[in-house]
């Protein structure tokens, strides 16, 4: 279900004004850079998330300990809530992806770039 409709939008995308599609293209261009940047960025607010609920981050982000013991049974957030960090992470870290694709278009010569 989920690539059907994708493959639809993508289509029908080129069709959109260049203005509209430029930050997907910049997230498009640094994609293993975004993948990396968002998962600390993601693992920095659970942790936050986890101490403002008042449980010791040590035994659920450095060990399994905490997670297997069940006491995290109700703790989370809604799916509004849920949509609301996702779209703030993503306004938040698209600067840092422009600044990275810059610097990626910038120097071409350093290889190691094209990894990231």
């Amino acid at each position: 279900m989920t690539i059907g409709p994708a493959l639809v939008f993508l289509a029908l995308s080129e069709r959109f004004n260049q203005q509209i599609t430029k930050p997907f293209v910049v997230f498009g261009k640094v994609p293993f850079f975004f993948y990396i940047a968002h998962l600390y960025v993601i693992h920095m607010l659970a942790m936050l998330a986890i101490m403002y609920k008042g449980y010791d981050w040590h035994a659920y982000i450095l060990s399994a300990t905490g997670i297997r013991s069940g006491t995290l049974i109700n703790f989370g957030f809604g799916l509004e809530a849920v949509y609301v960090i996702w779209i703030l992470i993503l306004v938040s870290l698209y600067p840092l992806c422009k600044w990275f694709q810059r610097y990626k278009e910038n120097n071409p010569n350093k290889w190691w770039l094209s990894y990231l």
